[in-house]
């Protein structure tokens, strides 16, 4: 298949006109043979707040009753997450300025999300937290040298807070070219994240979500693509009479999105959700008690395979 990679530039989606072939990567036959999975993946960020001449975060009189809107969203969504043990449950990236915010402001905070990262790779033998580039900038609009900048500094964070190597890494925005996927690839990371419309393939209808893609490389090597199913990321993250019942919310929603016909013949399947990790407690209320419930007893009963892009 070809595509051609999209990104993001602050008001529309743009075709960059690059050309390159994407193929099914496939999920293990032998280990996925029938299974459906589920994965949930969670974008935590927040900018430096910090004014440069103090290096503190002014009062931002929006976010009373606390003192600014990291320690608001933290209340509401990063703290409870972690006691909820959610973090354990997900896929996740945490951005590197909220992360060295949090190890300021509440290390216990941090520390259980480093821990719940590591219970994973202890049962699993790989994690569940991904990178992210440093400062949140628009890959494709920076210079090779500032991309390869971005990515060596997330990657350095990501080792400094979780003790390993990434595997993979969020793109901002999931803005992306192939010069993007190059720099990633020469890192040492495996895989990234993107939206079903970054992928215009042409000649053999659109991507499946339901299964990861191989990216043809402009140096002969091949770069691992997960699809989020767009549909049930915008009804999680936009569509809260959705979410106020996890159970209802997997057995006569979430079942709807795998694809039958793949189901019948017995395939392997996973079924990719992503959205802002706020929204679970911040941007929507109690949703962070929704999402440890769906993960943690709402799919149980529907023999559904909670796992995590690696």
């Amino acid at each position: 298949r070809l595509f051609y990679p999209f990104f993001w530039d602050n008001s529309h989606w743009q075709i960059l006109g690059e050309r390159c072939t994407i193929s099914s990567a496939n999920l293990n036959p032998d280990r996925w043979m029938g299974t459906q999975s589920l994965s949930i993946h969670a974008h935590f960020y927040q900018p430096p707040r910090e004014d440069p001449l103090t290096g503190r975060i002014p009062i931002e009189v929006g976010a009373a009753p606390f003192q600014n809107w990291n320690e608001r969203i933290h209340a509401e969504c990063y703290r409870p997450n972690a006691e909820l043990h959610n973090f354990e449950q997900i896929s996740f990236n945490v951005g590197p300025t909220l992360l060295a915010w949090m190890a300021h402001h509440d290390p216990q905070t941090v520390t259980k999300i480093v821990a719940q990262d590591a219970a994973n790779l202890r049962r699993n033998g790989v994690g569940n937290a991904i990178a992210q580039g440093y400062n949140h900038t628009i890959l494709p609009l920076s210079t090779r040298a500032d991309k390869i900048t971005q990515v060596a500094w997330g990657c350095a964070e990501f080792r400094h807070r979780f003790g390993r190597d990434p595997q993979g890494l969020w793109l901002p925005e999931t803005a992306v070219d192939l010069e993007t996927l190059e720099v990633l690839e020469q890192a040492g990371l495996r895989f990234t994240i993107l939206a079903p419309w970054q992928a215009g393939v042409t000649g053999n209808g659109e991507v499946d979500p339901t299964e990861p893609y191989w990216v043809e490389l402009p140096n002969g090597r091949r770069f691992t693509v997960f699809f989020y199913q767009k549909d049930l990321s915008t009804r999680i993250s936009f569509d809260p009479s959705a979410t106020i019942n996890a159970d209802d919310f997997a057995r006569h929603i979430l079942l709807s999105y795998f694809n039958p016909d793949k189901t019948r013949r017995g395939e392997p399947q996973l079924i990719l959700a992503a959205s802002d990790g706020e929204l679970y407690g911040h941007h929507q209320h109690l949703r962070d008690r929704f999402l440890a419930r769906l993960m943690d007893g709402a799919v149980s009963p529907l023999d559904l395979h909670k796992t995590y892009p690696a």
